[in-house]
């Protein structure tokens, strides 16, 4: 079966890429199973968007190894975009709860 992730970054990396540019986008659910992931180049970065969590991200890594035939990326980052809206919904749940029981509310800047 070929991947659509992995046919985005063999055909991206064919050649040196010079400029910033995406290498593949699924939120468009045009792609099942990768609605959740964008791939973005900015040189010398390959930055990864998960909006869930990514299960095959030790078989992505493998690919983005094999396919750099001109070594360009120098780091590839991971944004979790699912671990930050959990995250900032934690925060916002425990200060409402925290100046509910202060009897006053108060206005805290994030």
């Amino acid at each position: 079966m070929n991947d659509p992730v992995k046919i985005a970054l063999q055909n991206f990396f064919q050649e040196n890429q010079v400029e910033p540019r995406r290498v593949f986008h699924g939120r468009g659910q045009f792609f099942p199973g990768y609605g959740h992931l964008c791939i973005d180049w900015y040189p010398p970065a390959l930055f990864i968007s998960a909006y869930q969590q990514v299960v095959n991200l030790p078989e992505i890594q493998g690919w983005v190894k094999d396919f750099d035939q001109y070594n360009q990326i120098v780091v590839v980052m991971l944004q979790q975009r699912h671990m930050l809206h959990k995250e900032c919904a934690d925060r916002n749940f425990s200060r409402q709860k925290s100046h509910k029981n202060s009897g006053r509310r108060k206005r805290t800047k994030i």
